[in-house]
């Protein structure tokens, strides 16, 4: 969670090259696509 959080935090500052650091910026782009559809699937799931 904390290096989660680093990595949010320096997205203000500059964020990640996807050019120079491709490998890294997928990883992350794939966490927050997963993140995405967990909270989708959490709120949609719901049954009020």
């Amino acid at each position: 969670m904390t290096v989660l959080v680093g990595l949010v935090a320096t997205a203000c500052s500059g964020g990640i090259n996807a050019g120079e650091d491709g490998g890294i910026a997928f990883i992350l782009f794939t966490i927050m696509l997963l993140a995405v559809v967990g909270v989708m699937a959490f709120i949609l799931g719901r049954e009020d």
